[in-house]
């Protein structure tokens, strides 16, 4: 029996060294620290989700600013090597400037002069 006495002497004087570790009340009872303890540490593990959700979040917008960037650099790239509307394959200028088509690659319709269509028959 002295044993049991013992091994409860040791657990008080344990339990008395977490309480003045935590800063609680040297005469707490066990399930009130216990229960303190429980809701501290959901309380802590939801505070480090929505830690680590704004991190991520934060890193998405980041990953996001850096492609948006690299596409607007993509396409001033493209419009000033000559890819945009206008551009003749083969790099021979708009098609309009040269008399061969309205500016987009399309030839043009003739004019005749008259009131007539292009390719009619008159």
């Amino acid at each position: 029996m002295s044993s049991v006495t013992d091994l409860v002497s040791r657990m008080q004087g344990k339990y008395d060294e977490v309480l003045d570790y935590f800063g609680e009340d040297p005469g707490m009872a066990y399930d009130v620290f216990f229960k303190t303890l429980h809701v501290f540490v959901g309380a802590f593990e939801h505070a480090r989700k929505e830690v680590d959700e704004a991190k991520r979040q934060e890193e998405l917008k980041r990953k996001r600013a850096l492609a948006d960037e690299e596409r607007k650099k993509m396409i001033k790239g493209k419009k000033s090597v000559g890819f945009g509307p206008g551009a003749v394959a083969g790099g021979g200028g708009t098609g309009a400037a040269e008399g061969a088509g309205d500016g987009g690659g399309r030839p043009r319709a003739r004019t005749t002069g008259s009131d007539e269509r292009p390719g009619s028959a008159a």
